[in-house]
């Protein structure tokens, strides 16, 4: 039986079509229906700021390159040798010639210039300025290597255990140099330090613009959560090939601050939203609990010695607010689990006492560390005893 030649045509065609469908069609629909791969930041760590409590990580021990974050170490160094009296904010800078060529970011500095502490700190955390970096760094100790030094030194102090600095600046090292190596608990170790020892930080880095050689050049923070997070104020990007993007943030709401540390991310965009909603989720479960307000009575009756009175009461002379877990609140209303009081007063008043003066402290404690402070004051004026109340009250009438 013969089949006729259309027929022929009409099958081939057929087949024809559906090779077609098999070679292009298909394999695309099989692509589509694969579900895409997410993507992530290398290494990350979410924390409680008061108290270092640790609410969301991965890898946070594995030690990378942290880019221009590795800056935060040198204010670190700088803010200490300014607390500790050997530099000021108004120090005159002469800008070198090794730091007026280094590249990246940077405030294009002229060998020969002068600049404060102050301007150089502010180009350092807001421009990411590396020439600011350097320059700092060969002023405040005499040389790049003087300095690096100083900042293992520092790390090695804090505790940092991963960290080895290589750099003042972050930028990716040279062929015969190492790179910077910091984990995220490395970072949250020191933004919990700056933060706590020098909160001053925070007014810098807070700033989205800031003007340097008087508003001729003008400063723009890399953090893109200070525009897009509320309640965001600090610290450090950085980025590079080869360390990815990375961010040390911190952010406060009611009283409760919380610092994440983001590392290796694949683009700004991706480190900004999962930094977002991790801190979105931290912040909701926390809660700001008022502890002590100011003037609060804290020891009713501390004693004294050689007074026209027995006793004075102590206050205290800071708010103290603690951030704690809802799930670990204590239901009976008392201090949340885990948290205990410790009560310093000072000992042996004598007569005459000023008002205001201070006499130890209070504070609140967990895991034995102090995640709340205030001074202890003395409420009142206590005069001198005329000398027979004196005699009378040392032989106890």
């Amino acid at each position: 039986m013969k089949i006729p030649v259309s027929k022929i045509s009409k099958l081939r065609n057929k087949q024809l079509i559906f090779a077609l469908f098999v070679l292009i069609v298909a394999p695309n629909s099989l692509v589509q229906a694969a579900p895409p791969k997410p993507e992530t930041c290398a290494s990350y760590i979410v924390a409680e700021a008061n108290s270092g409590e640790i609410i969301d990580s991965l890898e946070s021990d594995q030690a990378r390159p942290p880019a221009s974050m590795a800056k935060l170490m040198s204010a670190y160094v700088i803010l200490k040798k300014i607390k500790e009296g050997s530099l000021s904010l108004d120090d005159s800078v002469t800008i070198t010639a090794e730091a007026s060529k280094i590249g990246g970011s940077q405030v294009y500095l002229k060998q020969g210039e002068n600049f404060t502490i102050k301007e150089l700190l502010n180009a350092l955390l807001v421009q990411s300025a590396n020439d600011a970096a350097l320059s700092l760094a060969i002023h405040a100790s005499g040389s790049r290597e003087g300095f690096v030094e100083e900042m293992n030194q520092a790390a090695s102090t804090l505790g940092m255990t991963q960290a080895v600095f290589n750099s003042p600046h972050g930028l990716p090292p040279a062929k015969d140099q190492s790179a910077d190596l910091v984990s995220p608990n490395d970072m949250l170790v020191l933004a919990r330090a700056l933060i706590r020892e020098f909160p001053e930080i925070l007014e810098i880095t807070k700033m989205q613009v800031l003007p340097f050689r008087n508003g001729a050049f003008e400063m723009r923070n890399h953090n893109g959560l200070l525009r897009s997070f509320e309640g965001t104020d600090g610290l450090k990007t950085g980025y590079y090939s080869e360390a990815g993007f990375c961010v040390t943030t911190t952010a406060e709401r009611k009283g409760i601050r919380l610092i994440a540390v983001l590392m290796g991310c694949p683009s700004h965009k991706i480190r900004d939203q999962i930094a977002s909603t991790m801190l979105a989720k931290a912040f909701g479960q926390y809660k700001s609990i008022p502890i002590i307000k100011a003037g609060d009575v804290i020891v009713p009756a501390a004693p004294v010695s050689a007074g026209i009175k027995a006793d004075v009461a102590l206050i205290a002379k800071d708010p103290i607010v603690l951030s704690a877990r809802v799930a670990t609140l204590n239901p009976t209303g008392n201090l949340p689990n885990g948290i205990e009081k410790r009560l310093k007063p000072c000992s042996n008043l004598e007569a005459p006492i000023t008002k205001g003066s201070s006499c130890g402290a209070i504070e609140f404690t967990r895991n034995e560390k102090v995640i709340g402070k205030s001074e202890l004051l003395v409420a009142e004026n206590i005069a001198e005893a005329g000398f027979v109340k004196k005699i009378l009250g040392k032989i106890g009438l």
